[in-house]
C-alpha cells in the first residue's frame, strides 16, 4: 500500500526491498528514481538524471565514489589526496577545498556535505541528479545531489570477495562479505564488511619516519528493516575506519617532476629524485579517521495519504599531519590539523495519494545541524608526529530550519505540470579562542578571541512542465534556484574593525538554472535516449580573493566572498543501447562553457572571462559489454576529457585526454572471477587544484593531486 501514495522516498532507508523496487521494472527506465523523492520513473521525471542500476555498478567495478564520473555526462569529481575530500561538480559548477560541496551527497538517507573517498560496492543504486536541487533539499544542492542507495534483500543471500591490486610496483589487498536475510515474517537484516589494507599509489621516498604510506581502510554496514501492514521502519548503522601511516589527506606531487627534481634534488633532497609517483617529504605523516552513523526511517500508510519520516546522525574524528610546506625532504616548515565534526539531520513528510488524474502533493519539513571542532598544527624543523604544536580551536555550528511544498497537477491529457517551494532559514555560529601558531621563522598566526553569527533566509522555488510523448517518452523543460548558505571569514577577526566589517562575513550564493531536456525509448525499448540543454546563472557566486588593506597592501591569507558571479551554459546526452542478447553499448557525451563573469581577486587582479577551475570542457564515455555465453563476458570503455583550467587564474591547464578501463569477468554457480584494468594506458594526470611551492612561491613548479595509476587487479567471489 505504500506503493500507492506519492510519498518522497529519496531516504535510502524509506525504500522498500530490493525486490519490491525492482519487481515490476523491465528495463532500467521503470526503476522509481528515489532522489526526486517522489513516485516516479526515470522515464517521468522532469529533470536529467543518470541511473546506475546494481547490474551495471557490478559490471563496471565500482567501488568508490569517485568512478561515478566515469559513467556521469558533465560530472566531475575532483580529489584533495587519496584519503582526503572529494569535490563534486556538476555542470560547470564547481566545488573545491575552499568553499563546500555545491552538490548534495546521501548515502541511504544519510547527508555527506564532505565526502572523502566512499566505499560505494555494495549499491544497489546510484543517482545523479543534474541541476539545482535545493527545493527538496536545501543548501548545498545548487549543482545537483547525489543519492546512493546499498543493499538489502528479504531472502537470504551471502557474497564473500577478495582482490588483490598492483599498481606502480605496488600492492593493496581487498576483501568483503554481504549476508542478508529474513529473521522472521516481518523482520529482515543485512550486514555488509569491505576491508583495504595496502601502499598508497603515492610514496613519500624520504620519510621521516620511515612510512612512505599505507591505508588500512574498515567499512561495515548494517541495516534492519520492519514491515508491518501498513507501516514500514528501517535502521541503518555504519562503521568507518580509516588509518594512512605515512600519508597525510592531501598530497601535491610535481606535475613537472623533472624540473622538481633539477631544482630540489641535489640541495634539499640529499640527491634522491623522485619518480611520477613520489614525492620527497621530511614531514612526519599520519592520517587516522574514525567515523560513525545512524539512520532511521518510518513510514506509515494513512490510506488517502502516507507519512514519511525520516532521522540521520554522523560523528567523525579526525586526525592528519604532514602536509610539507617546503615540499622537499629539508626539515623546513610543516603542517597539519585534527577535529571531530558531528551531523543530525530530521525530515517529516507528508504526501496525498498518488492519482496522475488529479493534483497529487507533498508537504514537508526539515531540520539540520552541523558542528566542526578544528585545530590546525605546526612543526618547524625536524620531529615525530607527537611534536606538532597546535592552534586554538576553532568551532562552527550550521543549521537549517526548511519547509517546503510540491505540486503535481495534471493541465491536460498528456501535460503536467509540477511545481515547488521551499523556505529556508540558515544560520551559522563561528567561535574561535584566542592565541597565536608558529608557521614559519618570524612567521606568526594570531588569533583572536571571535564568537560571530550569520543568517540566511530565502525562498527556493521550482517549476517544471512536461509533455508526454505517447508511450515513447517525454519532452519538458524545467527553471529552478540553487542557494548556499553564507559565512564568516575568521582570517579578518584580527584585522581590525573596519576590515572585519567589510570582509568578515560573506553572503549566501544564489543560481538560477533553466533546462529543456527529452527523454525517450526507442526500438522497442532496446534503446534508450536522454537528452538536455542548460543555462545556469550564478549571481552571487562565493569565491575566495586576498584580503587587503584600503591602500591595497595584502593583509593576509585568502578569503571568501559573494561578489563574483558565474556563467554555465552547455549539453548533454545519454544513450543505452541493448544491440541484442550479448551485446549492450552505452554512450554519455557532456559539453560545457563555464567562466567567470566578474571575479576580482584582489584590488588589481580580475578574472573575469577566466574558465571555471577544474571544469572539463566536454567529457565522453563510451563502453561496450559483451556477454559470450552463461560463464563468460568482457567489458571495455573509454572515458575522455576535455582541457580544463587547474587554478582560477587560469596560469594552468590540464590538456585533454582519454583514459581507457577493461574488465573480463567469468561466473559459474556462485563461482565468479574478474581480471580488470583501469587507466590502461598509465595516463598521469593532475585530479585536483594545483598550486605554487607553499613556502618558497612560484619556484617554476606546479604541485598537485596526482589520479591513481595504471591498476592491474584480480577479483574472486563467492555468492551462497
Amino acid at each position: 500500500m505504500l506503493q500507492t501514495h506519492l510519498r518522497p522516498i529519496a531516504a535510502v532507508l524509506a525504500c522498500l526491498s530490493v525486490p519490491a523496487c525492482f519487481a515490476e521494472a523491465n528495463t532500467i527506465e521503470e526503476i522509481t528514481v528515489i532522489g526526486s523523492k517522489l513516485e516516479q520513473t526515470l522515464m517521468e521525471i522532469p529533470s536529467s538524471v543518470t541511473l546506475l542500476d546494481r547490474a551495471l555498478i557490478r559490471a563496471a567495478g565500482i567501488n568508490d565514489l569517485r568512478d561515478i564520473d566515469e559513467l556521469s555526462p558533465n560530472v566531475s569529481i575532483s580529489q584533495l589526496g587519496q584519503v582526503g575530500g572529494s569535490y563534486i561538480s556538476i555542470r560547470g559548477i564547481e566545488s573545491n577545498p575552499f568553499i563546500v560541496n555545491r552538490a548534495a551527497l546521501y548515502v541511504d538517507g544519510i547527508p555527506y556535505r564532505d565526502p572523502g573517498s566512499i566505499s560505494i560496492k555494495n549499491s544497489e543504486q546510484i543517482e545523479i541528479l543534474r541541476g539545482p536541487q535545493s527545493m527538496l533539499y536545501g543548501a548545498n544542492a545548487d549543482a545537483g545531489v547525489i543519492v546512493i542507495r546499498s543493499r538489502q534483500a528479504d531472502t537470504t543471500s551471502a557474497d564473500i570477495y577478495t582482490a588483490i591490486e598492483t599498481f606502480a610496483g605496488r600492492q593493496s589487498y581487498l576483501a568483503g562479505a554481504y549476508l542478508a536475510g529474513p529473521l522472521s515474517e516481518q523482520l529482515s537484516a543485512s550486514v555488509s564488511l569491505d576491508i583495504e589494507k595496502g601502499d598508497s599509489y603515492i610514496r613519500n621516498i624520504t620519510s621521516s619516519i620511515n612510512e612512505p604510506g599505507e591505508i588500512e581502510d574498515i567499512n561495515l554496514n548494517a541495516k534492519l528493516r520492519y514491515t508491518g501492514e501498513a507501516s514500514e521502519l528501517n535502521l541503518h548503522l555504519l562503521y568507518n575506519e580509516l588509518s594512512a601511516p605515512g600519508l597525510y589527506e592531501q598530497e601535491f606531487p610535481a606535475l613537472n617532476y623533472q624540473d622538481y627534481n633539477r631544482l630540489y634534488a641535489s640541495g634539499y633532497n640529499a640527491n634522491v629524485e623522485v619518480g611520477k609517483y613520489d614525492i620527497a617529504n621530511d614531514a612526519p605523516k599520519n592520517t587516522d579517521e574514525t567515523e560513525w552513523g545512524l539512520g532511521l526511517s518510518y513510514q506509515y500508510d494513512l490510506d488517502e495519504h502516507g507519512v514519511d519520516m525520516v532521522f540521520a546522525y554522523r560523528r567523525i574524528d579526525d586526525s592528519s599531519v604532514g602536509t610539507d610546506l617546503d615540499l622537499t625532504a629539508a626539515p623546513f616548515t610543516a603542517g597539519g590539523g585534527r577535529g571531530d565534526r558531528e551531523f543530525w539531520s530530521v525530515e517529516t513528510r507528508l504526501s496525498s495519494q498518488r492519482d496522475d488524474s488529479q493534483l497529487n502533493y507533498m508537504l514537508g519539513l526539515a531540520y539540520y545541524r552541523e558542528s566542526l571542532t578544528r585545530q590546525l598544527s605546526t612543526l618547524l624543523g625536524p620531529g615525530g608526529l607527537d611534536q606538532y604544536q597546535y592552534a586554538p580551536e576553532q568551532f562552527t555550528e550550521n543549521q537549517d530550519l526548511s519547509a517546503f511544498v510540491h505540486l503535481q497537477l495534471p493541465l491536460a491529457d498528456k501535460l503536467k505540470l509540477e511545481a515547488g517551494l521551499r523556505y529556508d532559514r540558515a544560520e551559522a555560529d563561528i567561535q574561535q579562542q584566542a592565541g597565536s601558531l608558529v608557521v614559519g621563522p618570524g612567521l606568526v598566526f594570531n588569533y583572536v578571541a571571535l564568537n560571530k553569527d550569520v543568517e540566511d533566509t530565502i525562498l527556493l522555488p521550482k517549476l517544471s512542465l512536461s509533455y508526454q510523448l505517447d508511450d515513447i517518452g517525454q519532452v519538458y523543460a524545467t527553471v529552478s534556484k540553487g542557494y548556499l548558505p553564507g559565512g564568516y571569514n575568521l582570517v579578518a577577526g584580527d584585522k581590525g574593525e573596519d576590515i572585519d566589517r567589510r570582509s568578515g562575513s560573506y553572503g549566501a550564493e544564489e543560481l538560477w538554472s533553466y533546462e529543456i531536456g527529452t527523454k525517450l525509448n526507442l526500438l522497442n525499448q532496446r534503446l534508450f535516449l536522454a537528452a538536455a540543454v542548460f543555462y545556469i546563472d550564478a549571481s552571487s557566486w562565493q569565491e575566495i580573493n586576498i584580503l587587503t588593506a584600503p591602500d591595497g597592501s595584502v593583509l593576509s591569507t585568502t578569503l571568501i566572498n559573494s561578489d563574483a558571479s558565474v556563467e554555465s551554459k552547455g549539453v548533454e546526452l545519454e544513450l543505452d543501447y541493448q544491440v541484442n542478447e550479448q551485446l549492450n553499448l552505452r554512450l554519455g557525451l557532456g559539453y560545457v562553457d563555464s567562466s567567470y563573469q566578474t571575479y576580482d581577486f584582489g584590488p588589481s587582479i580580475s578574472y573575469a572571462g577566466n574558465d571555471t577551475k577544474m571544469i572539463p570542457k566536454y567529457d565522453i564515455s563510451l563502453s561496450g559489454q559483451y556477454q559470450f555465453n552463461d560463464n563468460w563476458s568482457a567489458r571495455i570503455e573509454m572515458h575522455g576529457l576535455g582541457k580544463a583550467a587547474l587554478s582560477n587564474d587560469n596560469s594552468v591547464y590540464r590538456q585533454a585526454m582519454q583514459l581507457w578501463d577493461a574488465s573480463l569477468s567469468f561466473k559459474q554457480g556462485g563461482l565468479g572471477a574478474r581480471l580488470y584494468v583501469e587507466n590502461a594506458t598509465n595516463k598521469r594526470y593532475a585530479a585536483g587544484l594545483a598550486y605554487q611551492n607553499f613556502l618558497f612561491g612560484n619556484d617554476g613548479v606546479v604541485y598537485a593531486p596526482i589520479a591513481q595509476p595504471r591498476t592491474l587487479g584480480l577479483e574472486l567471489s563467492w555468492s551462497f
